[in-house]
């Protein structure tokens, strides 16, 4: 059984976590996510995400951890991208989330809709 309290298991996971927050600070640069972003304020339409999911693609090719297989499969996404011109047209635009995900949160419904201590207590 893994003791959490002894010293060895304490400096190894110092080592792990400062490699996991490298990894994860790696992460958040090379793809330009931001960190805590609120996610209504995110936009999925086509043509915003499109050059991102582009990105991403290629950026997942370069990896080491993948086969040729996988890297063809790639290509064959990134070209099937452009020939369908995904992002493009009158609906490429509309991708917006109209409703507000917040105002369905427990505490929201518990204040403003209706009281039941057996329910959120």
């Amino acid at each position: 059984m893994t003791r959490y309290d002894s010293a060895a298991w304490a400096k190894k996971a110092n080592k792990r976590k400062a490699y996991r927050d490298h990894v994860r600070d790696s992460f958040f640069k090379k793809t330009q996510a931001v960190k805590h972003a609120e996610p209504q304020d995110m936009v999925g339409s086509p043509a915003s995400q499109s050059d991102k999911v582009a990105d991403l693609l290629k950026l997942t090719a370069k990896g080491s951890g993948i086969n040729a297989d996988q890297k063809d499969a790639i290509a064959t996404a990134l070209a099937a991208m452009k020939v369908v011109s995904l992002g493009t047209g009158t609906m490429g635009t509309s991708a917006k989330t109209e409703a507000v995900l917040r105002s369905f949160s427990m505490k929201n419904l518990r204040d403003n809709w209706f009281w039941s201590p057996s329910f959120f207590d």
